[in-house]
Formats: C-alpha cells, sequence, structure tokens
C-alpha cells in the first residue's frame, strides 16, 4: 500500500542471500566433521586385518583364529566409538562456545542504578486505596526525581542513542498524566521511571518502595485463557473479577468470543485484536497486589 514492498522484499533477499552463504559454510564443515568421525569406524576394520595380513607374510604366521578376529573387531569398535562421538559432537560444541560468548555480551552490560530513598518502612498491607487518598498520606512528596538526566536504551558509552535529554522535573505522589504527540518520548520516559533504560548522565532517584503494576503500549499476555491473563498469580476472587470486566470494558468482547473468559488468547494474544489486548493488559492498573500502576 505505501510501494515499499519490492524496496523490503529486495533487502530480506539479501539478508536470506547472505544468511545461506554463512549456513553453507557451517553445513561443509559439519559434513567433513562427520566423514572424518565415520571413516575411522569404516576403515580400521580393513586397515587392521590389512597389517595382520602383512605382518603374517614376512613372519610365515598364517594362522588367524575366530576368537582372534572377533576379539580385534570387538577392541577396534571399543576404540573407535568414542572417537566417532567426539567427530561429531564438535560443531555442537562450537555452538555453544558462541552462544556463551553471546550470554556473556548480554551479562557484562551494566545495569541502571536505581537510587532508592526511603524514609518510612516499607507497608505490609498492599490493600487498594484511591490514589488521592495515598497522596495525602505519602511520606515523600515526590515518587521519581530527574535532575539532569539523559535517558538511553543502550549502555553508558553509546552516548550518541540518548532519546531523553536534559530531563530536570519530579513526578508527585497520587494521579500524574503524561501526554504529548506521537514520537514525543512518553514510552521512553515510562520505561525510565520504571529501571529500563539507562541514564547515561545525570540522577535519577526514585522513592518507589512497591511493586509497579506496567501496561506497555504494547501488551504481552501468555499463551492461556483470558481468566488466567486476567488474575495472573493471584487467587481467583468473583467480586474483583467482575469489578475488573466492567472496568476494562471487556464485557462485550467476551460476549462476543464464542469460549468467553475461557478463550485461549493464543502466542502473544494473537487471537485478539489490539484493542483487547490492551484492555486484558489494563487489568493491572485494578490489581491490588500493586501500591504503583505505570
Amino acid at each position: 500500500m505505501l510501494g515499499l514492498m519490492n524496496h523490503w522484499r529486495q533487502a530480506i533477499e539479501k539478508l536470506r542471500a547472505t544468511e545461506i552463504d554463512v549456513s553453507g559454510k557451517f553445513r561443509i564443515l559439519r559434513v567433513w566433521a562427520i566423514i572424518i568421525g565415520n571413516v575411522p569406524g569404516s576403515l580400521a576394520p580393513f586397515v587392521t586385518l590389512a597389517i595382520y595380513a602383512l605382518v603374517a607374510l614376512t613372519s610365515g604366521d598364517h594362522t588367524l583364529l575366530v576368537t582372534q578376529a572377533f576379539t580385534s573387531l570387538a577392541l577396534i569398535n571399543l576404540v573407535t566409538e568414542p572417537l566417532l562421538m567426539f567427530c561429531q559432537a564438535l560443531p555442537s560444541l562450537t555452538q555453544a562456545v558462541s552462544c556463551f560468548s553471546r550470554i556473556e555480551n548480554f551479562l557484562i552490560i551494566n545495569s541502571p542504578l536505581w537510587h532508592l530513598k526511603s524514609h518510612s518502612p516499607l507497608e505490609e498491607d498492599t490493600t487498594a486505596m484511591p490514589l488521592r487518598f495515598r497522596a495525602e498520606h505519602s511520606s515523600s512528596p515526590h515518587l521519581v526525581t530527574f535532575q539532569s538526566a539523559d535517558i538511553s536504551w543502550f549502555p553508558k558509552n553509546h552516548h550518541e542513542q540518548v532519546v531523553l535529554r536534559n530531563l530536570n522535573f519530579s513526578i508527585p505522589t497520587g494521579f500524574t498524566a503524561i501526554v504529548g504527540p506521537v514520537g514525543s518520548g512518553k514510552t521512553s520516559l515510562l520505561a525510565s521511571i520504571i529501571g529500563e533504560t539507562t541514564v547515561v548522565s545525570g540522577e535519577m532517584q526514585s522513592h518507589i518502595t512497591s511493586r509497579v503494576a506496567f501496561c506497555a503500549q504494547k501488551p504481552w499476555l501468555t499463551n492461556d485463557t483470558i481468566k488466567n491473563n486476567i488474575i495472573g498469580e493471584l487467587e481467583f476472587d468473583q467480586t474483583w473479577f467482575s469489578y475488573v470486566i466492567q472496568s476494562c470494558a471487556l464485557g462485550e468482547d467476551l460476549e462476543n468470543l464464542p469460549g468467553g473468559i475461557m478463550t485461549v488468547v493464543g502466542e502473544n494474544g494473537l487471537s485478539l485484536s489490539g484493542g483487547q489486548r490492551q484492555r486484558v493488559v489494563c487489568r493491572a492498573t485494578e490489581s491490588s497486589n500493586f501500591k504503583y500502576r505505570t
């Protein structure tokens, strides 16, 4: 529809050609490894008996008992079998080493540092209360404070990848709405609040002392029923469940679905529309298991 079909097709074909080229070299190496692993087992009996025949001709001993022949073949098999397994395991070993290097590169990435400041012990009671009521009784006036902060989705050594620059503001306890045009950085800011980004420079202080319910712009759902995606790890409560269905405007959707609340959403909510996935994920805003909602 946008006239980009040919462009993307060519790009995908180039990537596929590169993939086949790299994969072809790997397959050739694997074939040679299998050949080298199988050759000793196939040629060892022939070579052994041929050498014995030469020795017998030179020494004049032409006797070869059946017990000696089968014993020799058994010993040859015991020696060549480990060699065969080792040669066939070499490609898998190289793949494992490359996987270890990728895992190592991920583990050595610097995690974002959180500066948690709280002047009161953690609250044990997680009963849901109105946001305005929490704002009046909070021990800290601000939940999150940014001071000359530069935000990036990459580690600190990628200064050219900064998406939000020179942030100087505080988010008070209570209800706060972040509005702005498309691409202005709302998603990046929310991700920064929950620690999913990196503070390249400056400082971000967080006074969040409890679990956070986060509804991402692109919702993620488990391959399970709508009911299990809503209740999550909580015990089923019919009163709360009915309240969530009403609050998230899921009643009409459930009536139109053949399985109702037992409808399997599929991989990442594939069987639901984008709006339906968003409404299912919004159940986090009504959960009493979270003190903060984002």
